[in-house]
């Protein structure tokens, strides 16, 4: 079993784990940049109504995501010897959460046009569901919001 004092270990060499980091970091301070930049544009103008609430929170995600892998980088550059492997696991459960949550997020504004898009295309008589010949009730089914 692993002591907590012991190190995080890749499979990386010290080179490639630098190499690797610094672009992670820059890839991640334009995310926190982006996402900050979007967080204050929907504050100031939108009214939070729609599709625009569900990318804030995809955004807030991607937001945390960005932050979680600056702070372990930082950490990692600045002060390894407290980069223990509790700390270690700590952070990517905080990675794995926050890409999760853009994962989900992403499904949820997927969702949410198909159905505005169908809803649409079904109101104009474009996309008509009658499954008469299924069903041994003969109903009609009818796909609203």
């Amino acid at each position: 079993m692993l002591d907590s004092d012991t190190r995080c270990i890749h499979p990386l060499s010290d080179y490639q784990a630098e190499v690797v980091g610094y672009a992670t970091l820059m890839a991640s301070i334009l995310s926190l940049l982006g996402a900050s930049f979007m967080i204050v544009n929907y504050l100031v103008f939108s009214h939070g109504k729609g599709i625009f609430k569900l990318i804030i929170f995809l955004v807030i995600g991607d937001f945390f995501w960005a932050l979680t892998e600056i702070i372990a980088f930082c950490l990692i550059l600045f002060r390894p010897d407290s980069y223990t492997l509790t700390v270690c696991k700590t952070f990517r459960l905080l990675f794995q959460f926050f890409s999760s949550s853009t994962v989900f997020w992403t499904f949820s504004i997927s969702v949410y046009l198909y159905r505005s898009i169908s809803n649409i295309k079904s109101n104009r008589g474009a996309i008509n569901f009658n499954f008469n010949e299924l069903s041994p009730q003969k109903s009609t089914l009818l796909i609203y919001h």
